[in-house]
């Protein structure tokens, strides 16, 4: 997967629809989406673009398509992440984790946690 991808809120939407089922038909998400009034081709449109940008892969089945994820979400997770901390804080995690502490979005256990998860990747 290319670093420099972003997905449109409705590309997420769908994916976040395809990591959930694996493997879909374009009428199989449509039901799943918060409007479902969105018109098929839309829907085409936006598969369309996500296996441009390599998120999904198009595998022929009888006169039509299924499409399969080819990027787990937790690598989009983890590249979104980085991706914020970039823009927002300048790659620096520590102003991260400074800031939510600031907030009071995370406690004491929560941070000892962190540690010990970093501590844990560090011996690896």
């Amino acid at each position: 997967m290319r670093k420099n991808i972003r997905l449109t809120p409705r590309e997420e939407e769908v994916m976040r629809i395809m990591w959930s089922m694996g493997e879909a038909e374009v009428r199989m998400i449509i039901p799943h989406l918060p409007d479902p009034e969105i018109p098929y081709t839309t829907v085409a449109s936006i598969m369309h673009n996500l296996e441009k940008k390599e998120f999904i892969r198009k595998v022929g089945k009888g006169r039509g398509y299924i499409y399969r994820v080819a990027i787990p979400e937790e690598d989009y997770s983890k590249l979104s992440l980085n991706r914020m901390v970039n823009q927002f804080f300048t790659g620096d995690y520590k102003s991260l984790v400074q800031s939510f502490a600031e907030e009071s979005k995370i406690t004491a256990d929560d941070l000892r946690e962190i540690i010990q998860l970093i501590e844990q990747g560090s011996s690896k």
